[in-house]
C-alpha cells in the first residue's frame, strides 16, 4: 500500500510518499514549480505524471483520458 501526501505553500508544492516498496517515491512524486503536484502510486506507469504536469494548465483529465486510457487500479483525483 502507498499513502502520498501533497502540500502547497503559495507556487511552490512539495510531496511525501510512504510505501511497503524501496524507493517508490522516485516513480511517484510528481513537481513542477507554479504548475502543481502529482501523486501516483507503488503500481504506475511514471509517465503519466509529466503528462499530467503539462496538462494542468488547461483540461488535465480530459487531456489525459485523450492520450492513455485509464485502467481499473488508476483512478483519477483531482483534489476538488
Amino acid at each position: 500500500m502507498t499513502f502520498s501526501l501533497v502540500v502547497r505553500d503559495g507556487a511552490a508544492f512539495g510531496m511525501a510518499v510512504c510505501s511497503s516498496s524501496p524507493a517508490v517515491a522516485a516513480r511517484c512524486v510528481h513537481l513542477r514549480p507554479g504548475v502543481g503536484a502529482v501523486a501516483s502510486q507503488n503500481v504506475t506507469n511514471p509517465n503519466l505524471g509529466a503528462l499530467a504536469l503539462d496538462a494542468l494548465a488547461g483540461e488535465p483529465m480530459r487531456a489525459l483520458r485523450s492520450r492513455r486510457p485509464w485502467r481499473a487500479n488508476r483512478t483519477p483525483n483531482t483534489g476538488n
